[in-house]
């Protein structure tokens, strides 16, 4: 009993967790978006991108993505997401 005691708290504070990216649950959208630009289904990615961006801020992947789509539409705002991203 105390062995399995021992186990439950260790992965339940577990000091990686803390330090595993908090988008991790995002990814598979993430990889959606990602193929819907590779499509060139630039509509799609916009849709799909919007509330991601509007629920995770900080998402750097997301950026990038912004940043792959804006390049996509020829939209010059490109390379200045692209700077903002990298500073």
């Amino acid at each position: 009993m105390k062995s399995l005691l021992v186990s439950v708290f260790a992965v339940a504070f577990n000091p990686l967790t803390a330090l595993a990216d908090p988008f991790t649950r995002i990814q598979a959208q993430l990889g959606s978006i990602a193929g819907q630009l590779s499509h060139g289904d630039s509509a799609g990615a916009e849709r799909a991108l919007g509330p991601l961006e509007a629920a995770h801020p900080d998402c750097d992947e997301l950026v990038l993505e912004r940043v792959r789509l804006q390049a996509a539409k020829g939209d010059d705002a490109a390379d200045d997401t692209f700077v903002h991203y990298a500073l």
